[in-house]
């Protein structure tokens, strides 16, 4: 069995930094981001019967950005969408939009109906698994080789836009699960007086259209 443990801080890492066009470009190369990091790994080998397992756990954390930045946007960007580097958080992370939420988990709607979108980017998650596991086995019988080989990772978020897409042309059951009329959404409340909040029973949304709300 082979047990390892890193753990280091990586410097001076190169990202495009957007910048104004009147510069005669879009973005620019600056050493922005300093990241600290830590890896547990752990194997097991057996060559007799051809097994092999390993496993590893990962750990990051920004620990600085360039001119005092506590974010910046590292790759995919889009209005509802970003990867970043947050100084703080584990990279690259992934923040979007979110519903604004009382303290309870309650959806918090808006006059129509709706659910309110927070103003600013929620974290979701790192993009980089923070467990990695792996098997690897193989079968010999005279010159016939059978190999096998799985992997397992866990810890973190990725992005697909596919659902999106789908609930927008109507071809998903969650879009006609309340017969493309207005509804009543779970979970939330409404303002029943300024500053109060009361569960919502009864006020349905603005329109059937679940991709809008949901």
């Amino acid at each position: 069995m082979a047990i390892g443990y890193q753990a280091g801080q990586a410097g001076q890492t190169i990202y495009g930094v957007a910048i104004g066009h009147g510069a005669g470009a879009t973005s620019q190369g600056n050493n922005s981001v300093a990241i600290g990091y830590q890896a547990c790994n752990l194997g097991q080998g057996n060559n007799s019967v051809a097994i092999g397992v390993n496993a590893s756990k990962i750990k990051s954390e920004v620990l600085s950005l360039s001119d005092g930045a506590t974010r910046l946007q590292t790759g995919l960007a889009t209005a509802d969408v970003g990867v970043c580097a947050q100084v703080g958080q584990s990279f690259p992370s992934l923040y979007g939009t979110a519903y604004t939420r009382d303290d309870e988990g309650h959806i918090m709607l808006n006059a129509n109906g709706d659910p309110i979108v927070s103003s600013e980017l929620k974290y979701l998650g790192t993009t980089t698994p923070t467990l990695i596991m792996g098997f690897n086995t193989s079968v010999r019988y005279k010159q016939f080789t059978l190999s096998a080989v799985a992997d397992y990772k866990t810890g973190h978020k990725y992005y697909n836009n596919l659902v999106d897409a789908l609930e927008f042309t109507g071809s998903t059951q969650h879009s006609a699960s309340a017969g493309r009329e207005p509804f009543v959404f779970p979970n939330s409340v409404y303002e029943y007086t300024p500053g109060v909040w009361s569960e919502n029973t009864n006020i349905t949304t603005s329109n059937g259209d679940r991709k809008s709300v949901v």
